[in-house]
């Protein structure tokens, strides 16, 4: 992020940088501009100490009261989105640098593949670092394509163009670091720079490597990074590349710019990325870059052109594609000048800047938008005429909500442990509704399904087989909507309101159906009670525009108790069609 929070703070932003501690923030601080609080988040899973993370961030952000988060990373992607979502911030941003969970398997993988979609679903807009990465997010269904979004070209902060133009002094510092790591100046150079994990390949190029050895004896490999325990090299290569006579480990560097022009080529086989901002680097060097052809990378190198990229894994083409520069230095020239090109005129770090500062102010003006429209609407005019739209709703849904989330708290642990006993996936079935104002949340259910890849989440009517037992009976009872009691508590729904729609209902929706946003949604409704999913949605856009406009004490506690006797009854048995059905529209309930 180098000058990119300075240039936010030159556009008019009050930037706070919330990290945790490193002996590097006090110089992120000078060099930026920024104020700088610190939050320790552990970056593996540590159920208990993320719970304080998330309690500490909420305190940071009820303090802060700001208007945007952008939150980054998968650890702080999710705990900083959380946190904005409990803390009700205006305008919330998930930066999606990457995707873990594409390289893991098991229970760790489902772990992930959940924190993923709860963090989707606490933001307002996720944005992608690339194009493949966005593609691989929309395609795991782990956030609706409407709710993710790419700016320009890609990359999460460019790349300084200028620090790789080296001097004719900067040569000679780069030749001295040739002494110093003991290169032979004929010697041709495979670099990398990174972390040295299993994820970025580092077996697979130090086995490519080998096989170069008969061809190139003299050649090097220089690893510029340091090992991570959270994803650890085998260690027995680890060892053989330490005590491998070709092969330098530098360790941890503070400034690596240098160190490209050490190279003749970049060696870059991850196996995962979202957009690696250090295969840029190595094109503003004039390097051409030999990697796999992965999640991220393939949007960083333009194979055939820039560099060349094999299948994820083939070590056989990954030493074939790097002695192929070797042996020919006019196609490597050649490839590293057209990256050098590439990634001046598409990636210059203002360029990408200046479009997260748009986007930023776009959905600010939405947001700000959104809430003139509730302002406007009838309830938040009737502050003096009727008490009970303008804030005895909510007290109710408050003094109602809070007392049964409590007492049910066993329950909920009871349903969830069965859930879990009883089929595969997570308890909770989180999904993006549409909320008061037509803005976004994320709402909260039982799962009731089964973990079977499915295109469309409809309505259910009767048994059917991606419906599992408990969950049949999760439905029969509405038992499966208790969590959006929590959704009341923060406000986001009420106890008594239309149903909360998909965002992407809201294309079809008549003038009389934009009426049913004038309030918030429900954990039942006027429609609920008079038929719910037998009814079409122009038939239940009638009733919840009529629950807006007769929105009362006594009509919400008449709700209540008929809710009770759908509870018990069953729907079909309280089936009551509207008398004008709206003819603008002749949409089917799913």
């Amino acid at each position: 992020m180098r000058g990119q929070l300075a240039f936010l703070r030159e556009q008019g932003f009050d930037v706070t940088l919330i990290a945790s501690p490193h002996e590097s923030l006090p110089a992120v601080a000078k060099r930026e501009g920024v104020t700088i609080l610190t939050v320790p988040m552990e970056r593996e899973m540590s159920p208990l100490r993320d719970l304080i993370s998330l309690w500490q961030l909420c305190g940071v952000l009820r303090q802060l009261r700001p208007d945007i988060v952008n939150a980054g990373t998968p650890k702080a992607g999710l705990l900083g989105n959380l946190a904005a979502w409990l803390c009700r911030v205006p305008v919330r941003v998930y930066t999606l640098r990457g995707l873990r969970l594409e390289t893991t398997s098991g229970l760790k993988g489902r772990l992930l593949n959940w924190t993923e979609r709860l963090a989707a679903a606490c933001t307002h807009q996720v944005i992608a670092v690339s194009h493949s990465l966005r593609e691989a997010y929309v395609s795991r269904r782990l956030a609706p394509r409407e709710k993710t979004t790419v700016l320009r070209h890609g990359s999460s902060n460019g790349v300084g163009f200028e620090r790789f133009q080296f001097s004719t002094a900067q040569w000679q510092e780069i030749a001295a670091l040739r002494d110093y790591w003991k290169i032979p100046q004929d010697a041709p150079v495979i670099g990398f720079v990174g972390r040295l994990t299993r994820d970025k390949g580092i077996s697979e190029l130090f086995a490519a490597f080998e096989q170069l050895l008969p061809e190139f004896p003299d050649a090097r490999l220089l690893l510029v990074g340091e090992c991570e325990a959270g994803d650890p090299i085998p260690e027995n290569v680890l060892e053989r590349m330490r005590t491998h006579p070709n092969v330098v480990m530098t360790g941890p560097i503070k400034d690596v710019a240098l160190f490209f022009g050490l190279f003749d080529l970049f060696a870059f086989p991850s196996y995962r990325e979202g957009f690696p901002n250090v295969v840029l680097e190595a094109a503003s060097a004039g390097l051409p870059v030999v990697g796999f052809r992965a999640t991220g990378t393939i949007d960083a190198v333009v194979d055939g052109s820039t560099g060349t990229l094999v299948e994820t894994g083939d070590v056989a083409g990954l030493a074939g594609s790097i002695a192929a520069y070797l042996r020919e230095p006019f196609l490597g020239k050649r490839h590293g000048e057209a990256g050098r090109r590439r990634a001046a005129n598409d990636f210059q770090r203002e360029d990408v800047w200046q479009a997260l500062v748009e986007n930023y102010r776009s959905l600010l003006a939405r947001q700000k938008q959104l809430a003139t429209d509730v302002r406007k609407s009838p309830s938040s005019r009737s502050l003096w005429t009727q008490p009970y739209r303008a804030f005895g709703k909510r007290l109710l849904d408050l003094c109602v909500s809070l007392p049964i989330v409590l007492a049910l708290s066993p329950l909920f642990a009871v349903v969830a442990l069965l859930i879990k006993l009883t089929s595969r996936g997570p308890v909770f079935f989180v999904q993006e509704r549409l909320g008061r104002g037509g803005s976004n949340f994320a709402t909260l259910k039982f799962r009731t399904m089964t973990d079977k890849p499915r295109e469309v989440h409809g309505e259910i009517i009767g048994k059917i087989d991606d419906v599992t037992a408990l969950g049949y009976w999760l439905r029969r009872f509405k038992i499966d909507e208790l969590p959006q009691l929590l959704n009341i508590v923060r406000g986001d729904m009420s106890l008594v309101g239309p149903r909360p729609a998909v965002p992407s209902q809201r294309a079809d929706y008549t003038p009389l159906a934009e009426r049913r946003l004038l309030v918030r949604p429900g954990l039942t409704g006027l429609s609920q009670v008079r038929g719910n999913i037998h009814l079409s949605w122009p038939e239940r856009w009638i009733y919840d525009a009529e629950y807006v406009e007769r929105l009362s004490f006594w009509l919400d506690a008449k709700i209540v108790v008929q809710t009770i006797g759908v509870v018990l009854l069953g729907e079909e048995r309280f089936l009551r069609r509207p008398t004008t059905p709206d003819k603008t529209s002749h949409t089917k309930a799913a």
